[in-house]
């Protein structure tokens, strides 16, 4: 699953965070030209939020029903 995402809030990051931490598969976000970082860590989720024009989530199974509040 890929999928474009929102980030919008502090609050929003805490929520993302908890929801992919509870899945056992890797879990990343990317910016769309190669910068890659773990959607499992909250630094680097706040780094994407702040540095990423486009933020993309991306898993090796379908979670877009656990990330509904997020996907654009």
């Amino acid at each position: 699953m890929r999928a474009r995402i929102r980030l919008d809030t502090n609050s929003d990051l805490i929520k993302f965070i908890n929801i992919v931490t509870s899945v056992s598969e890797n879990v990343t976000v990317d910016d769309g030209v190669g910068n890659r970082v773990s959607a499992k860590s909250l630094l680097g989720c706040a780094y994407a939020k702040m540095e990423f024009e486009n933020i993309f989530c991306e898993c090796e199974r379908d979670i877009s029903g656990k990330l509904i509040d997020f996907i654009i």
